[in-house]
């Protein structure tokens, strides 16, 4: 009882000291992996603050209160290893509050319909394949109140809705060029026709700043596939929350982690609608999880079934991204050089944000979000392959590329694939310019939301 009752009063320290944690935004997608707390998730919903602080010892509570919950790091004077390892517990604990109990949905009320993860998953692949609206109204009984329930709802009323009918570009195979620009239909995103090539994906072993995960380097050999030239705009989404009334996939899509009052962490009221900063039509949506993204392709396929869209591999992404060149960077190999290229942490963001992590020694002009197209177009007429907001690719985690297709293909559950997280590739506005490396891989659970995290479309060019 004295125990227990010692773990309440750290709890509730805890809550007071770090109701708003500071978190560097390079760490908060490897946060998610994290150990998970030994407490159920009524108790975590329950008290979040005091529950998952919890966890962390007198003793580190009172470094936090010393040095700050942002500068507790391994090493330092006065600091421990332990510490830090019960701080990134903690911050996992947040996230995993912060998506398993919004709107008071959590995870163990689908495990009672027998909806585990491997169900989940194939019913995701289900809802995506099935081109009727019977069959996706049967689906959507499948698991109830699942977000792939929600998803296959959408598809059924949009496919009632139009009729099945193709758009009037989409109504049969269209020959596309390389470097062709076109639309679907009218809001569709515009897409750039790539050609097929093959490429070295991958990163030297030189190339500072690499990690092991970009290795082993392999040729890898992409079909001919169509890009969306630019991220998925707020306009383009609002489009499809207007027409469909989506409200997020787990939970209610109105929590979100933003940069506010000096400090990361995941706040109520904040979605695409408002990420805490000002954004307008033609800026990237961000605070869009992998599971939002799905759904918003389901309903642009349901209005174009003949041009079905998707994410991109990761191995389409790279290979977009390089546009032929074999820098670090979309622009070369100096990352202090690309503000003419990409949306960094920059000195315009230095001044007003003030993150503790070095800034590109040059200017971009945005502290934020950047509208698409303000800046250079790489070789293939794509802009934003690096910078501006990390964008989903269909691939399952994996650690390394071993065993990885080497056609192009998204990577899923084969060799050991998590498909409870995604990847995300090319950076960031708030995140330090090396995250924008081409090579660089980043992952969270599917389920995430930030302020940095967008997506962009793909589509196959044999129809």
């Amino acid at each position: 009882m004295e125990r227990n009752n010692r773990r309440s009063l750290s709890g509730r320290r805890a809550a007071s000291m770090l109701a708003a944690p500071a978190l560097a935004p390079a760490l908060a997608l490897a946060l998610f992996a994290g150990p998970a707390a030994a407490q159920s998730t009524a108790e975590l919903c329950a008290d979040p603050g005091q529950s998952c602080g919890a966890r962390i010892s007198e003793a580190c509570l009172d470094q936090v209160e010393r040095f700050g919950a942002g500068s507790v790091r391994a090493g330092a004077a006065g600091k421990s290893a332990a510490c830090e390892a019960q701080m990134t517990d903690y911050r996992a604990c947040l996230q995993r509050v912060a998506v398993e109990c919004a709107d008071n949905r959590v995870q163990s009320g689908a495990s009672s319909t027998g909806c585990d993860q491997a169900t989940s998953l194939k019913l995701w692949q289900d809802v995506k394949d099935a081109t009727n609206p019977e069959e996706l109204e049967g689906l959507a009984l499948a698991c109830p109140g699942t977000a792939a329930a929600r998803l296959a709802e959408i598809r059924a009323k949009a496919l009632r809705r139009g009729g099945g009918a193709p758009s009037v570009e989409s109504a049969g195979p269209v020959a596309r060029a390389a470097g062709d620009r076109f639309r679907d239909c009218p809001g569709c995103p515009e897409m750039i026709a790539i050609r097929a090539g093959r490429f070295t994906m991958g990163s030297p072993d030189d190339e500072p700043d690499r990690a092991s995960d970009e290795s082993p380097r392999r040729t890898v050999d992409v079909a001919a596939f169509a890009l969306s030239r630019s991220e998925v705009a707020r306009g383009e989404y609002a489009a499809f929350v207007a027409e469909t009334g989506y409200r997020g996939g787990l939970g209610s899509g109105d929590v979100c982690r933003t940069y506010e009052d000096g400090s990361w962490d995941f706040r109520s009221g904040r979605s695409w609608r408002d990420p805490g900063f000002e954004q307008t039509d033609r800026h990237p949506v961000v605070c869009v999880s992998w599971e939002d993204a799905q759904s918003y392709i389901a309903w642009l396929n349901a209005k174009t079934p003949n041009a079905p869209y998707r994410l991109p591999s990761a191995a389409e992404w790279e290979y977009a991204a390089r546009a032929r060149g074999a820098g670090a960077y979309v622009w070369g190999d100096d990352p202090d050089r690309g503000c003419d290229h990409a949306n960094l942490y920059d000195q315009t963001s230095a001044r007003v944000n003030g993150f503790n992590w070095a800034a590109a020694a040059c200017d971009d002009g945005y502290a934020f979000t950047a509208p698409a197209g303000s800046f250079r177009e790489n070789a293939f007429g794509l802009v934003d392959m690096a910078g501006n907001v990390w964008e989903w690719t269909e691939d399952c985690w994996h650690e390394s590329y071993r065993g990885a297709p080497s056609d192009g293909a998204a990577w899923m559950s084969a060799n050991g694939g998590d498909c409870a997280r995604g990847g995300l590739r090319g950076g960031a506005w708030d995140f330090k310019p090396t995250s924008a490396r081409t090579a660089n891989r980043n992952r969270t659970e599917r389920g995430y939301r930030g302020a940095f995290v967008g997506f962009r479309l793909a589509r196959d060019l044999d129809r």
